[in-house]
């Protein structure tokens, strides 16, 4: 808490350093709600579901330099943790100041990779993006330490880098780099995505066969992919995302993903799936230790901010698998082998 206490801390002050009187500031964020029932192996995870985000952005401009300057802090709600402290509860996310003009945009501070980002916006709110942009190790954190720049789209194409130096975890852990980049190309219907990402001497929380440790190590993770969308409504999308990190070990998976889509009016429907080859560790492949998934959405727009949504999961583990059908799929406590599932129904506003 002492952390991220001083980073909000930085960055307001840096914010009113560089005219924050003057500034444009918003208050934006998202909040998702429902119901879920969650069958995971031994434990069952049924009850309510709330997970959401505020920020506070501002942009200013300045003179002296062209564009202006632009920074955010923002933070997560989310209960999944079940605990009734604050902390269980609510988490520092965003916290970041940076230049943008026709040039792009130049942030430092707190904040996401571009590889994530890339394929979180393909897969938000589709069912898919818990097996999609979430899997994998260091996939969805927050870098505390991190220089990233955006480029503007140009002829349909875009690129997003960042460097992230040491402190990698909110622990303030290890002293490893982080290298990532992404780029996407848009015609007409068809988008082009592909990112790429190396951690070195990272130090994270990691699940090996089952256990949770603490773990310095290497990772690397590319995802590439295709996008279509016709005219008429239906889309079509399929990608593969490879992963390869050593703890003490070399591990290996691929995940091959695909996802029909319709949308008409209020209405948007998409079924996914997603097939997670088996683990190879230092070359060796394991039998029997992927996976099969399955999931289907249908969201309804109450208006142009709120959505109705009804959603189902399903993952078929092999008999040396474990994968969970919840936001994080290694958060699972059954037995290896045992299939899980997700249904929910609840509401997403944005605001």
């Amino acid at each position: 808490m002492q952390y991220k206490i001083k980073s909000s801390l930085l960055v307001l002050s840096l914010a009113l350093a560089a005219g924050f009187a003057q500034a444009e500031m918003t208050i934006s964020g998202d909040l998702t709600g429902g119901v879920k029932l969650d069958d995971r192996g031994s434990d069952d995870k049924d009850g309510v579901y709330i997970d959401g985000t505020v920020a506070l952005d501002g942009k200013t401009n300045i003179g002296t330099i062209p564009g202006s300057v632009v920074w955010r802090v923002s933070g997560g709600i989310n209960n999944s943790d079940g605990g009734s402290k604050f902390n269980d509860w609510v988490s520092l996310k965003d916290a970041y100041l940076g230049l943008q003009g026709d040039y792009g945009t130049a942030r430092l501070g707190r904040m996401q990779t571009p590889s994530y980002e890339a394929q979180d916006q393909l897969f938000t709110d589709t069912g898919l993006s818990w097996l999609a942009a979430d899997y994998g190790v260091g996939q969805g954190s927050w870098i505390n330490n991190i220089v990233r720049y955006d480029s503007p789209a140009m002829a349909g194409f875009k690129v997003g880098a960042a460097f992230g130096f040491k402190d990698y975890s909110d622990d303030g852990k290890g002293s490893g780099k982080t290298y990532d980049v992404a780029a996407q190309y848009k015609l007409a219907g068809l988008q082009l995505d592909g990112t790429y990402q190396k951690r070195r001497g990272v130090t994270d929380d990691i699940e090996i066969a089952g256990t949770t440790a603490t773990n310095t190590f290497n990772s690397e993770t590319y995802y590439t992919g295709a996008r279509y969308e016709f005219q008429n409504g239906f889309g079509l999308t399929a990608g593969y995302k490879h992963h390869v990190f050593n703890p003490g070990a070399e591990v290996k998976q691929g995940q091959w993903l695909a996802q029909a889509s319709y949308k008409q009016n209020q209405h948007a429907v998409y079924l996914s799936y997603a097939n997670l080859d088996d683990v190879s560790v230092n070359g060796s492949k394991h039998s029997d230790s992927g996976a099969q998934a399955y999931a289907a959405r249908y969201n309804y727009s109450l208006n142009q901010n709120n959505i109705a949504f009804i959603e189902g999961r399903y993952v078929q583990n092999d008999a040396n698998s474990a994968i969970g059908a919840g936001d994080n799929a290694f958060d699972y406590s059954g037995k290896a082998g045992q299939d899980t599932s997700r249904v929910m129904v609840g509401m997403k506003t944005v605001f």
